[in-house]
């Protein structure tokens, strides 16, 4: 069985991959099939322009930023 709200390495589902991407369609699909649509948080360091779903110090999941 796949965990179709698998949180990545940086805190994204396929579902927030699929938004950022643009990618409508497949955001359709995985909303069919049951996925949450929360949306990913901003990192907690400032200036930090990742998106993840998960406050984390922003230098350990996104190394030299």
């Amino acid at each position: 069985m796949v965990n179709i709200d698998h949180i990545n390495d940086h805190g994204q589902t396929a579902y927030n991959l699929s938004q950022l991407h643009g990618h409508e369609e497949i955001m359709g699909v995985l909303v069919d099939a049951g996925a949450s649509q929360l949306p990913a948080l901003p990192c907690i360091v400032d200036g930090c322009d990742n998106e993840c779903r998960v406050p984390h110090i922003c230098e350990e999941v996104h190394p030299g930023r």
